[in-house]
């Protein structure tokens, strides 16, 4: 049990191994209200579980793949926009689909 429980996720490199490695970034949140967690909230009703995983994810890239390593209401805006777009999108076309098949 303690194999594959307790220390899951321990890894038992050598220690020259370890130099070659870096931290990532520690994410700074800079900016990013209860007001706009609401608004966001807001654009992604009807979101599943999963689309939700996969905006945090890209939040989560977006924030790494920015010069400061901030995320900021504008790159969390940005994102959350970029997501219910794509949502929609697939939704519409999700619609098209069901048409064509019942015509």
């Amino acid at each position: 049990m303690d194999k594959y429980i307790v220390k899951a996720g321990d890894k038992h490199e050598k220690s020259w191994l370890r130099l070659f490695r870096h931290k990532p970034q520690k994410i700074e949140v800079k900016g990013v209200t209860e007001d706009l967690i609401r608004e966001a909230a807001a654009k992604t009703q009807g979101f599943s579980g999963r689309e939700i995983a996969k905006l945090m994810a890209s939040v989560q890239a977006a924030v790494y793949g920015s010069k400061d390593c901030e995320l900021t209401p504008g790159l969390f805006r940005e994102v959350v926009d970029y997501k219910v777009a794509e949502h929609q999108q697939r939704r519409r076309l999700a619609a098209g689909d069901e048409q064509k098949q019942n015509a």
